[in-house]
């Protein structure tokens, strides 16, 4: 799977951002479209991305935290490591409000927002090595 991603954003000369955001985007649109369309889901489907692209930043700053302290060079931001708990508890608050509120859009949220860390510790552990 990391060959064919690494493929890919070679191919069309992408950042790794970029691949992911297209890549959110689409299975966001694919989930607006089967479940109805509305405007409402619409609205909820957006909220989704851009709240991605908002983790997605805060994710690679997180990142470069951890190899800062790895390094034993002075933090810029000191609590980086509340991120992770923050991001959990958040999500699984999201988690319970859409199940109550049977929102489609939602509930794809939370299972993207849970899937992303664990497929971008796969990727940056794979490319380190490359």
């Amino acid at each position: 799977m990391i060959v064919l991603f690494l493929k890919v954003k070679k191919i069309l000369g992408a950042k790794t951002w970029q691949i992911e955001a297209t890549s959110i985007f689409a299975c966001l649109l694919l989930i607006w479209l089967i479940s109805g369309g509305s405007y409402i889901e619409g609205i909820g489907v957006l909220a989704v991305f851009f709240t991605f692209m908002h983790a997605s930043v805060a994710n690679r700053l997180e990142e470069a935290e951890e190899k800062r302290a790895a390094k034993e060079e002075p933090l810029l931001v000191s609590c980086y490591k509340l991120l992770n708990r923050y991001y959990y508890a958040k999500e699984g608050l999201w988690l319970v409000y859409f199940i109550l509120k049977v929102s489609v859009a939602g509930l794809a949220g939370v299972a993207l927002f849970l899937a992303y860390p664990i497929w971008r510790n796969y990727y940056t552990k794979r490319r380190d090595k490359r």
